[in-house]
């Protein structure tokens, strides 16, 4: 009897060591073959839950604006992308994933029916019996907690978490390769885009401002006749040139962290008003409609000056890239200390595959190249510093035609100098 039970043992074992073994090459494959985050996540749970035969695994990312954790994705009795126990959001501390997010170690649930800690109903009222969570790391930080549950109670809770961990431990990899990839490509790309705008931008308001200066100092007699016309080309390169000189110390700035945001309590909604009115005589030249769904008011601590900036970027984008009789809707509101801004155009659009680059320094799309439309690639760049050193978050959505910008900002603003 003694030897039966170590051979059942040893092949428990093997069967287990199995298991793990096409766990990790499933999820080597996921990693490497993926080319986005969003398409990582459904492959990693995917493979994780069919080769570990548990009946429900998910994947949830913090969301840094909101401070909360929000469902990447979830694989459920053999179907991929399936809800299941998942919820929109967890806030630390709440629930599995959120309490292993809090806590930043590994939470094993041996027996869901005798839970207390925290809510498990939903997997209980599944017969669901067993459930492990780990924490996602990305360097020192935790950005994301992988969790599993199972319809058997499996006391092997050494061997499990252990592997459990050796896969976030991995996802947590690719999510930081993936994000130094992106900052290596950007930065390739930004340098050919620099060279542009030195070309371009930069050299011909000064090839303007040479060539008429030059014309108004060979030619005295000129000052009584097109003077004061030449004079203006000279002026208003002059002010295009600052424009962007402006923009490169700011973006320098505000990235560094010399540039202080000096924070105060502000009506967001008066800010949004104000940039309407600003722009209201540029759309009205071209029969440009502005819409806006505003509230009262809107509560929030942050750098008026700055968010002014930010308001004043979009805004006159969104008018800009319009199209002759378009339309640009605003729309604010504000939920569970987050206030939501967003500004949609039927203009020009950007190409699909240009949609990534949208938001890195210098960028100009093609269909802005093409129709000469005027600009430097600074205004969002700037933009989304601005956004970010409040603790927000800036994206973009593509309407077909037309593009909307969403900018989500706390309404109380983390320290921020």
């Amino acid at each position: 009897m003694l030897g039966a039970v170590v051979a059942l043992h040893d092949v428990t074992d093997q069967r287990r060591a199995q298991r793990f073994r096409e766990c990790a090459l499933g999820v080597s494959r996921a990693l490497v073959e993926a080319d986005r985050v969003a398409e990582a996540a459904r492959q990693v749970v995917d493979a994780v839950a069919r080769s570990l035969h548990w009946p429900h695994a998910e994947l949830w990312l913090a969301d840094p604006v909101t401070d909360v954790l929000r469902p990447a994705a979830s694989w459920t009795d053999g179907e991929p992308d399936q809800a299941g126990l998942m919820s929109e959001a967890l806030g630390p501390g709440e629930g599995l994933a959120g309490t292993t997010w809090r806590t930043g170690e590994p939470v094993w649930v041996p027996d869901i029916a005798t839970e207390t800690r925290f809510d498990v109903e939903g997997a209980a009222r599944r017969q669901l019996r067993t459930a492990l969570a780990v924490p996602v790391r990305s360097a020192k930080t935790v950005v994301g907690v992988l969790a599993l549950y199972a319809d058997t109670l499996d006391e092997d809770r050494v061997a499990l978490t252990a592997h459990l961990v050796g896969i976030a431990a991995h996802l947590g990899q690719y999510l930081e390769r993936r994000r130094a990839e992106e900052l290596a490509l950007q930065l390739a790309r930004t340098k050919d885009d620099f060279l542009a705008l030195v070309g371009h931008e930069l050299r011909t308001p000064l090839t303007s401002i040479t060539t008429y200066a030059q014309l108004l100092t060979d030619n005295p007699e000129c000052w009584d006749t097109d003077g004061p016309q030449l004079l203006g080309v000279i002026r208003r390169n002059t002010q295009s040139l600052t424009a962007i000189i402006n923009d490169l110390l700011d973006l320098a700035g505000l990235e560094s962290g010399h540039i202080t945001i000096r924070p105060a309590d502000t009506d967001l909604a008066e800010l949004v008003r104000e940039g309407i009115d600003a722009v209201r005589v540029a759309a009205g030249r071209r029969s440009i409609t502005i819409v806006a769904d505003l509230p009262a008011a809107v509560p929030l601590h942050g750098d008026p000056q700055r968010l002014r900036q930010m308001l004043d970027n979009v805004l006159s984008n969104a008018v800009k890239y319009s199209h002759q009789g378009g339309r640009v809707t605003v729309t604010l509101a504000e939920q569970g200390g987050v206030a939501t801004l967003s500004v949609a155009d039927t203009g020009i659009g950007i190409p699909p595959a240009e949609r990534d680059r949208l938001f890195q320094r210098f960028f100009r799309s093609s269909t802005a190249r093409e129709r000469n439309v005027p600009g430097t690639g600074l205004g969002l760049v700037v933009t989304r510093a601005i956004v970010e050193r409040h603790g927000g978050r800036i994206s973009a959505a593509h309407n077909e035609p037309g593009t909307t910008m969403v900018i989500r900002l706390p309404t109380v603003a983390p320290d921020v100098e």
